[in-house]
């Protein structure tokens, strides 16, 4: 328990952001306005709200977009609003003037977070986003730097564990109620990342919060995903004077290998592997006979290479964590795991965050060495597991019992990326099956949760197959109108300006896979179908189970911080 002054009541805070920032419009013209707009900055709310009402399309569907690279045909102007909750969750509000039709949309964020930026994922080629038909929101989760020194401050861990979207969710409804005179018709949240991670606890700690729900390669095991995953993959690689055992540099040798032996597992050569799980590809087919040379790699190289695929396992061979890093990933693993030309120990993206975490975020209190030092201690034991397994129930999103979000017509889209480098996509997949085991079957689950599997693409996009997608209108399509998404459209572009479409490809609800007709382009979405593969559905056995443990709910006693398990908030 740590003293602490106590918080406002979350009535009190709203009144009195609301106020601040209704008060900072007046003052300092709060408008910002895209290009080619204009707008007054002393226009009233008022006529915001009644020239909204006035609209005839005002609450419309969203019509399905074609496929191609499209731009908004409108820039629209927006009052800007910021502010503070308590203790220093900094968020950023955009209302539409004049496009806005009784729609919110809330983002999330990545890494640790710390940032503060609007920004939806997997909304390629939504138009209405960036013509104005929502209004949007995000936070920082309470802290205004990347890194984990916030961990010290016991209220700022559950802030970010799992406080702060469900008050920015209220704080935004109600600056948007006094803003257009009521409050929005639906509520949508669209996350990546951590901010997958956001999505799939709101579904779980808050379920009336938003109608649709949208996590892309969630970072929902948490706790053990930043004390064993990104641990592992930062210490895998390094000698101990320092120098990178497995380089850069190799590799694309070693991704041609994978694809060679696996990409056509699926019946067609395309670039790229539908189900890494079907791919048997051994690394020490690629072990030098001889002298090392570009064409091969070392015994050492190799053992670096199967310690990847293999993820964090304790002595014993058990499993820290479901899965490692899929077969197809590999080209992505420079910078995360595997340093750039250059890059030092510390510098990978899996050291930064794997450091943080355990000195500031894994236990009880902050550990005393740097870093760096941490990191290179890890500790990768069955008793470690069980150590930092209580505060698992303050960062984890992984419970799989949606019973609060059904019963309020909760819509939720989970998906990620096959080739994932940050996320192990398996996870995800053993987590979606946990959810079906929990809630009926999968027939009674996807009638209000689907997980869409995107082959080839690695961390929140990207990667050498079609990744860009649109989740956001289908989802509105689904929550507004009952029409579930059969398949979405995943979309390669060119690196050219303007950019064209290279190649699409359908993405159909798991289990369900894209397989070629046989005949037509095998770079257009409509010469695929869906099939249910045969085989049965392969999960990862752990020590880890979902939900990971009891769900943490913190508050103050007095002065005293107090977080305690219960199954729902008081």
């Amino acid at each position: 328990m740590h003293p602490r002054r106590p918080r406002l009541r979350l009535r009190r805070r709203t009144a009195l952001i609301w106020l601040a920032a209704a008060t900072a419009i007046a003052i300092a013209g709060a408008v910002a306005v895209q290009t080619g707009a204009s707008a007054s900055p002393s226009r009233p709310a008022q006529r915001a709200a009644a020239a909204s009402a006035a609209r005839p399309d005002a609450g419309r569907a969203l019509a399905g977009r074609p496929v191609g690279v499209l731009t908004p045909v409108q820039s629209c102007a927006y009052c800007n609003v910021t502010g503070t909750i308590a203790p220093q969750d900094h968020f950023d509000i955009q209302l539409p003037l004049t496009t806005y039709t009784q729609r919110y949309l809330q983002t999330g964020c990545g890494g640790l977070c710390g940032t503060l930026s609007i920004s939806a994922p997997a909304s390629f080629n939504c138009l209405p986003l960036g013509n104005g038909e929502f209004a949007e929101a995000s936070d920082d989760e309470g802290h205004t730097s990347g890194g984990g020194t916030f961990g010290a401050n016991p209220e700022l861990r559950a802030d970010f564990g799992y406080i702060t979207e469900h008050e920015l969710a209220v704080v935004a409804k109600t600056i948007i109620k006094d803003f257009y005179g009521s409050a929005p018709s639906y509520s949508y949240y669209d996350g990546c990342s951590q901010g997958g991670h956001e999505a799939l606890l709101e579904a779980q700690r808050y379920p009336q919060d938003f109608n649709g729900i949208i996590a892309g390669a969630p970072a929902m095991i948490t706790q053990e995903l930043n004390t064993f995953y990104q641990p592992w993959l930062a210490n895998v690689d390094w000698t101990p004077s320092g120098q990178p055992i497995l380089t850069a540099g190799q590799l694309p040798l070693l991704h041609n290998a994978v694809l060679a032996a696996c990409d056509a597992n699926d019946g067609l050569d395309d670039g790229q592997i539908d189900d890494p799980r079907n791919c048997d590809f051994n690394p020490a087919t690629l072990q030098c006979a001889g002298a090392a040379g570009p064409a091969c790699l070392t015994a050492a190289q190799v053992a670096v290479v199967e310690k990847i695929y293999s993820g964090p396992v304790d002595p014993q061979g058990q499993r820290l964590y479901p899965g490692g890093e899929p077969f197809g990933s590999e080209l992505a693993w420079a910078g995360w795991m595997i340093p750039a030309p250059g890059q030092t120990f510390a510098a990978t993206i899996a050291a930064a965050i794997g450091g943080q975490w355990l000195k500031w975020m894994a236990f009880d209190g902050v550990l005393p060495g740097s870093q760096t030092s941490d990191l290179q201690h890890a500790v990768f034991t069955q008793a470690e597991f069980d150590k930092v397994k209580r505060l698992a129930g303050l960062y984890d999103a992984d419970d799989p019992d949606l019973s609060g979000f059904r019963a309020d017509g909760g819509k939720l889209i989970i998906w990620h990326g096959w080739a994932d480098q940050a996320i192990s996509p398996y996870g995800t997949i053993d987590y979606y099956t946990a959810m079906t085991k929990a809630m009926g079957g999968l027939t009674a689950t996807q009638q209000f949760a689907r997980l869409f599997m995107l082959p080839g693409v690695n961390h929140c996009g990207g990667g050498q197959a079609p990744s860009q997608i649109d989740m956001v209108d289908p989802m509105v399509a689904w929550v507004e109108h009952g029409v579930a998404p059969a398949s979405v459209i995943a979309t390669e572009t060119s690196a050219t300006s303007p950019a064209t479409v290279v190649r699409t490809r359908p993405i159909y609800p798991y289990p369900e896979v894209a397989r070629y007709n046989g005949t037509g382009s095998s770079d257009v979405a409509a010469n695929f179908h869906g099939v249910i593969p045969a085989a049965p559905q392969r999960t990862t056995t752990w020590l880890g189970r979902f939900p990971s443990a009891p769900a943490l709910w913190c508050s103050y006693r007095g002065t005293d911080y107090v977080c305690e398990a219960r199954r729902r908030a008081a």
